[in-house]
């Protein structure tokens, strides 16, 4: 399989996972509502605003693990040079939710820690060369710099003082 294949199945991998979170929040959310809407009604010593705090709470958290599945869904689908960063700190949260973000999250480690990546994301440069040769010594080109040619090139030199 190709990197730009990997690439783009890692990308749906969180996606569904994102979804996946989603859903699981709408359906904590909708049971804190039914709880409180049935439970806060007939109860008057219900505590509504401790419940309100945890509920609160529960879905921030939710929210927290859901948004780097789809801020690296969306950097390596148009291919932003901080997808990689973004996609391992997606996977970093995502493994802590076995079963589904464990598998999006292990799927983008070894994508993004191998070497497969690199067809994707790092463009293939000609080397570029600042100088002359002239400037790299006498033995630029043929293979291992002799000893003089190093200490030419590095002499010490001291600071200037800016005090």
């Amino acid at each position: 399989m190709t990197g730009e294949e990997h690439n783009k199945y890692v990308s749906w991998a969180f996606l569904a996972y994102g979804i996946f979170q989603v859903l699981m929040l709408l359906f904590i959310a909708a049971i804190f509502l039914l709880v409180f809407g049935a439970a806060g009604a007939s109860d008057p010593n219900f505590p509504g605003l401790l419940f309100g705090v945890i509920a609160t709470v529960a879905i921030l958290v939710n929210l927290i693990f859901a948004a780097p599945s789809f801020i690296a869904y969306y950097a390596m689908k148009n291919r932003k040079p901080w997808a990689r960063i973004a996609a391992i700190v997606a996977g970093a949260m995502a493994v802590m939710n076995v079963p589904f973000g464990t598998l999006a999250g292990v799927y983008a480690f070894v994508f993004f820690l191998g070497e497969d990546w690199k067809q994707v994301y790092e463009p293939q440069r000609p080397p570029q060369f600042l100088g002359d040769s002239a400037s790299f010594g006498s033995s630029y080109g043929r293979g291992e710099p002799s000893i003089a040619d190093r200490d030419a090139q590095f002499q010490y030199r001291e600071p200037p003082d800016w005090r």
